[in-house]
């Protein structure tokens, strides 16, 4: 009897370390299951996030695309306007220089206008005008001041007008290589700067000069006409590759140099409307 006693005691003894096993299972399945499922509700979370902001991303190049479209359209469309406003006002100087007998360049992409004077020219050194280009000035400039102002939208959407004056590249009796930065060439620069804009604020002085000229649209062009010089960095025979370069040849005096490319033709003054942005 005792020994059975004994034995039923070891019995519920291992019962309920059983039992304390079993909770303790439990209660690790239970642990288990929560950090499962707490590391699926973050996977979840951060899939939902990662989602979400690719989605907010995808929108924001998608807003960005649209907006580049709608800025690349009004681009297209100014320069398409820009275009056809200075086709316009070509075809406008053409037909006033037609109809007066005005021989100039005009460059049909930008509408600038090179007025060389035919065969008369300024002196060397000199910016003075003579009686011919007075005479050239007097039939030139009310037309050109009616052509811009031929059509009120293309009037309107001039910003300024250029007086640009220029030089040969020529100093101290010698040619000057304009596409050379030296020291020794800055005195040619500078004192060709000065005559070409003394040029252009020649011309400048006498078509705005309401007792020497007058004309429809004088005021207006007027306010609106700036003066420049560009001496002879552009423009010149030496930018389109006709002009030998003083590094890889012997200098060239300027009889020599205005001999071959005419000096006189490069004394030319260019006027150049230019349309707002």
């Amino acid at each position: 009897l005792r020994a059975m006693q004994s034995e039923k005691t070891r019995s519920l003894k291992d019962k309920a370390a059983l039992k304390h096993q079993m909770n303790v299972l439990a209660a690790e399945r239970a642990e288990a299951v929560k950090k499962l499922e707490s590391d699926l509700a973050a996977k979840v979370a951060q899939v939902e996030g990662d989602a979400k902001l690719r989605e907010e991303n995808l929108l924001a190049e998608a807003n960005t695309a649209k907006s580049n479209a709608r800025a690349a359209q009004h681009a297209l469309a100014q320069s398409r306007s820009k275009q056809e406003i200075t086709k316009g006002i070509v075809k406008s100087l053409e037909a006033e220089f037609k109809k007066n007998g005005i021989s100039a360049s005009i460059d049909p992409t930008t509408g600038e206008v090179s007025l060389n004077f035919l065969n008369v020219y300024f002196d060397l050194g000199q910016s003075g005008l003579k009686t011919e280009m007075e005479t050239d000035l007097t039939k030139f400039m009310p037309a050109y001041a009616k052509a811009i102002f031929a059509e009120k939208r293309n009037a309107e959407a001039i910003d300024h007008i250029d007086v640009i004056g220029f030089a040969s590249p020529t100093y101290d009796k010698k040619y000057v290589d304009p596409s050379q930065l030296k020291v020794q060439n800055l005195d040619a620069v500078s004192f060709n700067l000065d005559l070409s804009y003394k040029r252009a604020k020649s011309i400048f002085k006498y078509i705005f000069n309401p007792k020497k000229l007058a004309y429809e649209h004088q005021n207006e062009i007027f306010q609106i006409t700036k003066v420049s010089g560009r001496s002879f960095l552009e423009g010149t025979s030496a930018q389109d590759g006709r002009a030998p370069a003083s590094a890889t040849s012997a200098p060239l005096s300027r009889e020599e140099y205005c001999a071959k490319f005419d000096c006189k033709k490069q004394q030319k003054v260019v006027i150049k409307f230019h349309l707002k942005p």
